[in-house]
């Protein structure tokens, strides 16, 4: 059963999908990059630049229609992406709004021309993730086109991610279908995993997102049978910001530049590092007083 690392935009770009996997070994089997979009016509370059820059990474689209499909489809194609997840469950209003993401995936007769659309990449693995949400329509136009495999997360979009995942739908929707499935949704611990597999043994995967960033050592606990003491988690939570800042301190200009760019790495591990080291870092408005908020989190080597 593989794992997942799931798509957050802002926090699982191309730097931290490459030092996670350099830091945490084979714990995650597959990244999945966050997805492009057409903005204004056109993928904006950092975007395109973050989706082919990691081999190990599925890149991921997210569209309205067949025209902005075949557009995204065609320029990750002329990058040599040969793996492409479509995503149908993005909850965000302002994408939902404009047809996209969970969007697309309300909209039945528009999502089945942009499945009939793939059959124009057949060079291409597609896979697709989507949300409990009209599922029983949906399910039948996937199982007749190109996809692969399917993820789900197993809550609503007005959920967004919040309040607990829907087991019971989402059991139904693997006793229906006979794509390969994988789960999404509240997996931050080995014991949330280890449920989600024992109740389905035949998913292709489990999906991790915010528990990958709360808990960085989580697949690779899962791969070992054993659970991280503290030392070894903040240590190797400290490599792999110590990896992202000399990156952010070589790649970017000047203190501010580096410091948007590095403080979101600690918003989700205040329980890793504590509420008092946490408060630091996020008022640490310069270099020096960010180093030394940093440096006071308690590790024993």
């Amino acid at each position: 059963m593989k794992i997942i690392s799931a798509p957050l935009q802002g926090f699982t770009e191309a730097p931290w999908r490459r030092f996670h996997a350099e830091v945490y070994g084979s714990g995650v089997d597959t990244y999945c990059a966050p997805f492009v979009r057409l903005e204004h016509g056109a993928i904006r370059p950092r975007d395109l630049r973050d989706s082919i820059a990691e081999p190990r990474a599925v890149s991921q689209i997210i569209c309205r229609d067949t025209e902005e499909f075949r557009a995204l489809a065609s320029v990750l194609t002329q990058n040599g992406i040969r793996r492409i997840d479509l995503n149908l469950g993005c909850p965000f209003p302002p994408q939902v709004k404009h047809g996209r993401g969970a969007g697309l995936a309300a909209r039945p007769e528009k999502l089945a021309e942009v499945l009939q659309a793939m059959m124009q990449f057949p060079e291409v693995e597609f896979s697709a993730k989507m949300r409990l949400d009209g599922w029983q329509e949906i399910l039948p136009l996937l199982e007749s086109s190109p996809i692969k495999s399917l993820a789900i997360h197993a809550r609503y979009r007005q959920q967004q991610y919040d309040g607990e995942p829907d087991l019971e739908e989402f059991a139904r929707i693997a006793e229906t279908t006979n794509l390969p499935l994988i789960f999404n949704g509240g997996i931050s611990s080995r014991s949330d995993f280890d449920a989600v597999a024992g109740r389905f043994p035949g998913l292709a995967g489990i999906m991790i997102g915010r528990g990958l960033l709360s808990r960085p050592s989580i697949a690779a606990e899962i791969r070992q049978g054993r659970e991280w003491s503290a030392d070894e988690r903040i240590e190797a939570i400290l490599d792999l910001h110590r990896k992202l800042f000399e990156y952010f301190s070589e790649k970017l200009c000047g203190p501010g530049q580096i410091l948007s760019k590095i403080k979101p790495f600690w918003e989700y591990l205040e329980e890793e590092i504590g509420r008092k080291a946490a408060k630091a870092i996020r008022k640490g408005n310069s270099l020096p007083a960010y180093n030394a908020a940093v440096n006071s989190i308690d590790y024993l080597p």
